[in-house]
């Protein structure tokens, strides 16, 4: 008996030292050096940025012109005034974001949920909305001209 409760306490520990490893491993799927350039310089064109968690920071003015943010988390996020050029936004959470002013043209931002989102941008021109949420989304001076 005391064999088998030792040999159960040792499998338990392994489990638990394993489990311990697998969740610890950071599941990102963005690009580390494209994040410290874009955190360091608030630019990163054709960046790999996709799952990022950026909520709650204030990065107006950003340009991040093609770049994959797909799954992305901007939470109250101060986006004001930036440049997403043919980003993919596609399944973001841009909850409460503030994004007025900000330029979308040719954007993915199919699946995305822009819920209480400040959404005032120059243009949407041809932006995908196909699936996002834009339930409380306040659209001032809106325009979604040539939208798919």
């Amino acid at each position: 008996m005391y064999l088998f409760l030792k040999m159960l306490r040792q499998l338990i520990c392994y489990l638990l030292g394993v489990c311990l490893l697998v969740f610890s491993m950071e599941d990102s799927a963005f690009d580390d050096t494209d994040l410290k350039k874009f955190k360091s310089m608030n630019i990163c064109d054709h960046c790999d940025l996709s799952g990022a968690d950026s909520s709650g920071e204030d990065i107006h003015y950003a340009g991040l012109n093609y770049v994959n943010l797909s799954g992305a988390i901007f939470v109250r996020t101060k986006l004001w005034g930036s440049n997403l050029k043919g980003v993919n936004l596609s399944d973001a959470t841009l909850i409460g974001a503030d994004l007025s002013d900000s330029v979308f043209w040719g954007a993915d931002l199919r699946g995305a949920d822009l819920t209480e989102a400040w959404i005032r941008p120059e243009s949407y021109l041809g932006a995908q909305f196909q699936g996002e949420n834009l339930s409380g989304a306040k659209l001032t001076r809106f325009k979604a001209a040539y939208s798919d």
